[in-house]
């Protein structure tokens, strides 16, 4: 089924730190293309740059299986508003002026300044730049943040960018952030805990030396085998991204990064994960049995008089 695009998948785009935040394989049916290949030909046909405009990003892994190769594709939101003008459909029109006006609106919410034409008179090296009022700042980030994630973590985000704005309520805002309480239902975890809670629950080992890390390295490459997420790389570092999967146990929060007051968003996973991951594993213990219990029953045969004759 093919997601359809929506204002919060736009604003997600427009508001993303990642270079190349557009899937390529969710991107083409929005343009009005009915197919892969043509599209892929289409991007290839109008002189985009790989690692500049889109990034491709290889899995040589099901050679072995005597598969092809796999390969996701991801866009830069310059390179899809280009692509999207340049598309031989009319799909294709309407989702650049759709990204267009969502990326005008945002800027009057931020305050941009529009750049003067020759004509008109440049503004006073001494104007003091306008600072965006509270409610401004509050509505920015409902707008962007609004549908994507918690109504805590989106107050918490305020709160951070207010107290940047106005030092002097920080503590004000520290404070505020203390009371916004995640619901029990909404319990997060990172996959270092998440990690250990797998190995409690399973009582399987992880990483060969049992540490915080190497587990959580290995409980990252299990998610990504099992279907549950996807590996994107980016220039200065790389993340992961649920799959339609992982989506129901899987949360995006906005954090403090470490050394600085931005803000960040980071990928967190439900519990409920584990006794997904665990279903899974009974599964293929049963399977498992399943086929013994057929080889077995496959090497025996009956002699004249009705004897089981063993062969192995």
């Amino acid at each position: 089924m093919v997601q359809q695009l929506t204002r919060e998948i736009i604003l997600s785009h427009l508001g993303s730190e990642d270079r190349f935040p557009v899937d390529f394989d969710l991107g083409f049916p929005w343009l009005g293309f009915s197919r892969k290949d043509v599209a892929k030909r289409s991007i290839e046909n109008a002189g985009f740059k790989e690692g500049i405009d889109f990034q491709v990003f290889r899995n040589d892994a099901e050679n072995s299986k005597g598969g092809r190769p796999s390969e996701k594709i991801f866009l830069t939101v310059d390179c899809f508003k280009q692509w999207a003008m340049m598309a031989p459909t009319q799909k294709g029109k309407e989702v650049r002026l759709w990204y267009i006006r969502i990326e005008e609106e945002l800027d009057r919410l931020k305050g941009k300044v529009i750049p003067f034409s020759p004509s008109q008179q440049a503004p006073s090296s001494e104007q003091p730049l306008l600072q965006p009022t509270v409610a401004e700042i509050a509505e920015l980030a409902r707008v962007i943040y609004g549908d994507l994630l918690d109504p805590h973590l989106v107050s918490g985000f305020i709160a951070n960018q207010v107290a940047i704005e106005y030092p002097h309520l920080e503590r004000h805002c520290e404070a505020a952030k203390k009371n916004l309480i995640l619901p029990i239902e909404s319990e997060l975890m990172t996959v270092t805990e998440l990690a250990q809670l797998y190995k409690e629950v399973t009582g399987k080992e992880l990483s060969e030396k049992g540490t915080e890390s190497g587990d959580a390295r290995k409980f990252n490459t299990l998610l990504t085998d099992r279907g549950y997420q996807t590996k994107v790389k980016s220039k200065k570092s790389s993340s992961y991204r649920p799959t339609e999967k992982g989506k129901p146990f899987a949360k995006f929060v906005l954090q403090e990064a470490r050394g600085s007051s931005k803000t960040v968003q980071q990928l967190r996973w439900r519990r409920s994960l584990i006794e997904d991951l665990a279903a899974h594993d009974e599964k293929e213990v049963v399977k498992a049995e399943l086929v013994d219990v057929n080889n077995v029953e496959d090497s025996k045969v009956n002699d004249i008089d009705g004897n089981i004759i063993h062969l192995s």
